[in-house]
């Protein structure tokens, strides 16, 4: 049975299943990273008071507090359980937000939660401590991650596992450095417990051999469910228009995500960040001369294109030209006025326009 510190994960070569859901690997981990502040904060409140109401109750072993510590749990649950992949997870919610009543109602299992050295008592414990240390985790996590693919993984030339690779041991080495002998923080490790069983899955495809691994704290299964993501060759990464993270598959640079953008009601980053982008592009090129003549003649070519007076090969190879001249002119291999003729030649500029408009022969 899955509860909230011991669940249940099937993997398979490139996703995870839950139930008849299919969820890609990395997906997970990504929208924790774009977990909204307001609720890390309700969460870090809601496990502070539940960890005391509930160490309370135990070192008091007073019945009267079981109400107290249950309300504090309930709290807790009522944020977590929300979250992925608890709320794809079948599991036992009435047992989760009545287990302190539960033990008030079943004398043996009170008296073994309330006996020290009993199993009993150190599942409790070990349950508690788990939420007290939650919101520092999911924390960590976050910034870590969010540091690693920001500095390491942003600016790659390709996006292939090949890069990824070479990334990660970029990072994993300059970490390591970090906290070499004589460092006061902790040691780096990318280790987390887990307990893995191989079993055969039926699916659309057939049987495969699927990895049912056990999780004992969502921060393991996280780490876990991003590493084996960037193995396959998915990885988060930052929307280049709202600063969102989104799951980056299949090899292919994209830079914006498929959200709804900032300031819009339909149109998603993806839609608009291209030109956004290219906006942006122009603003900057049409600050120095060779960008303003080269946008002049680009717009020019673009019209003479929409109105059918040049070929789409033309259209392509006049701005090629455009181009190879705004190069040369940004190497400094042709003064202004050698540039601004250059540009001019482009297309045979009145010759066409007046046969556009029917004023020549």
């Amino acid at each position: 049975m899955n509860t909230f510190d011991n669940f249940f994960i099937l993997f398979t070569e490139d996703e995870l299943r839950i139930g008849r859901r299919r969820i890609p690997l990395g997906q997970i981990s990504t929208e924790i990273l774009n977990w909204d502040t307001e609720t890390f904060d309700s969460l870090a409140t809601a496990t502070e008071r539940f960890y005391a109401s509930a160490m309370r109750l135990f070192q008091t072993r007073d019945k009267q507090h079981i109400l107290d510590a249950q309300k504090s749990a309930n709290a807790v649950f009522d944020i977590v359980l929300k979250l992925p992949p608890y709320c794809y997870i079948p599991m036992d919610m009435d047992l989760h937000y009545n287990i302190f009543t539960y033990l008030y109602l079943h004398t043996d299992q009170w008296d073994e939660a309330m006996t020290e050295g009993t199993t009993g008592r150190k599942l409790f414990l070990d349950m508690f401590e788990n939420v007290r240390r939650l919101p520092e985790a999911l924390r960590t996590f976050r910034s870590d991650v969010s540091y690693m693919l920001d500095n390491y993984f942003e600016n790659l030339p390709s996006r292939t596992k090949r890069e990824y690779g070479a990334a990660f041991m970029r990072y994993y080495k300059d970490m390591t450095l970090a906290r070499e002998p004589g460092y006061s923080g902790e040691s780096f490790e990318q280790s987390f417990p887990a307990h893995v069983n191989f079993v055969p899955l039926e699916t659309e495809d057939g049987i495969v051999v699927a990895e049912e691994t056990n999780f004992g704290e969502l921060p393991a299964f996280l780490y876990t469910d991003l590493y084996r993501g960037i193995i396959h060759g998915n990885i988060p990464r930052r929307c280049h228009n709202c600063g969102r993270y989104f799951l980056l598959t299949n090899g292919y640079d994209t830079r914006y995500c498929n959200n709804v953008a900032p300031g819009e009601t339909e149109r998603t980053c993806r839609k608009i960040g291209a030109h956004v982008k290219e906006q942006a592009k122009h603003d900057k090129m049409a600050n120095t001369p060779e960008g303003k003549e080269y946008l002049r003649t680009y717009r020019r070519l673009q019209a003479r294109r929409k109105y059918g007076t040049i070929s789409i090969d033309e259209w392509n190879a006049q701005v090629a030209e455009a181009q190879r001249i705004l190069d040369s002119a940004r190497d400094g291999e042709l003064t202004e006025q050698e540039m601004r003729a250059a540009f001019n030649a482009i297309g045979g500029e009145k010759r066409k326009w007046a046969r556009k408009s029917g004023s020549g022969s």
